[in-house]
């Protein structure tokens, strides 16, 4: 399994666009093959603070989902409301019970 944990600080302006935009995100990469859960949530204090966490069933899923088209279009207007980079960390888990 991957698993992917990452923040971006938005600009203040941004972050309503982004909040509209979520929804549709997340119903396009819940279709996806190998999808396992994509969470992304507010910083509870800092409110232009998102944080994201996905789990996929392997290394190919993740490589097929970067360049789906809404991954694009995300990762596009991301690049116009973000006040900073992305700081993400990939990871290869493995699931124990």
């Amino acid at each position: 399994m991957i698993v992917v944990y990452g923040s971006i600080r938005l600009k203040e302006d941004g972050v309503q666009r982004v909040a509209d935009a979520i929804p549709g995100f997340l119903d396009k990469i819940r279709a996806e093959d190998g999808y396992i859960a994509y969470s992304l949530t507010w910083d509870p204090q800092d409110p232009q603070v998102l944080h994201l966490l996905e789990h996929w069933e392997s290394a190919e899923a993740h490589e097929v989902h970067m360049p789906q088209p809404h991954v694009k279009e995300w990762a596009q207007m991301m690049s116009e409301v973000a006040d900073g980079p992305l700081q993400a960390q990939k990871f290869n888990a493995e699931v124990f019970v």
